[in-house]
């Protein structure tokens, strides 16, 4: 059994997407957005660092 690999241009993976039009994903997508701005402007939104995100990972940022 032979299996075909088929490598698509970068510009295939990085067009534009049409807007969806999915009520459930755009009610979690606009939800998320609010729950966002709202902890911005509370200054209670919380950020973690390059070395955090890369540590879950496995990785050294540095």
């Amino acid at each position: 059994m032979t299996t075909e690999t088929r490598t698509a241009p970068y510009e295939e993976f990085v067009k534009a997407q049409p807007e969806s039009n999915e009520k459930d994903y755009l009610a979690w997508r606009d939800e998320k957005v609010r729950r966002a701005l709202k902890a911005k402007a509370d200054g209670t939104q919380t950020y973690k660092s390059i070395d955090e995100i890369a540590a879950r990972f496995g990785l050294n940022a540095r």
